[in-house]
């Protein structure tokens, strides 16, 4: 009767491991850590933004928008990964000290090279996938993995 038992208890045990979905299922896999933005193109015309220090970081399911001299608001998105596709959505503005607020005015995006809220973008690696292309149909960024 107590072999029957443990069976019954470990076959619950796994059970209630296997049907657990953790905020990691939407692994980032090569998009994973943190990339900076060294140009923005737009209409055949590339700027270089290296300067203005601008880093995305990719992990689970957020991704984190920020620029590191700190002149913008950080951005939080949630999105989704399908092959070469990125699909970023709901964003969020940073704010640890009294809540993430949803992103209500798409203008602070723009400093990013986003032009929507909700965006989708094809990924491009290059370099042995140390440098990144996140493209839409009228403008591409550029990054390179830190």
């Amino acid at each position: 009767m107590k072999k029957y038992i443990k069976l019954l208890f470990s076959l619950l045990a796994m059970l209630g491991i296997t049907s657990c979905s953790l905020d990691t299922d939407n692994t980032p896999g090569d998009l994973e850590g943190m990339w900076k933005c060294t140009a923005m193109e737009q209409n055949g015309q590339t700027v270089d933004v290296a300067e203005k220090q601008i880093f995305w970081s990719f992990q689970a399911k957020l991704l984190q928008i920020e620029d590191k001299i700190g002149t913008q608001p950080r951005i939080l998105y949630h999105y989704n990964l399908n092959g070469s596709i990125l699909e970023l959505n709901n964003p969020y503005l940073y704010d640890r000290d009294h809540g993430d607020k949803p992103l209500t005015e798409p203008t602070l995006l723009a400093f990013y090279g986003i032009n929507a809220m909700n965006t989708t973008f094809t990924i491009e690696f290059a370099k042995g996938k140390k440098e990144l292309t996140l493209a839409t149909e009228t403008y591409k960024l550029y990054f390179k993995k830190f």
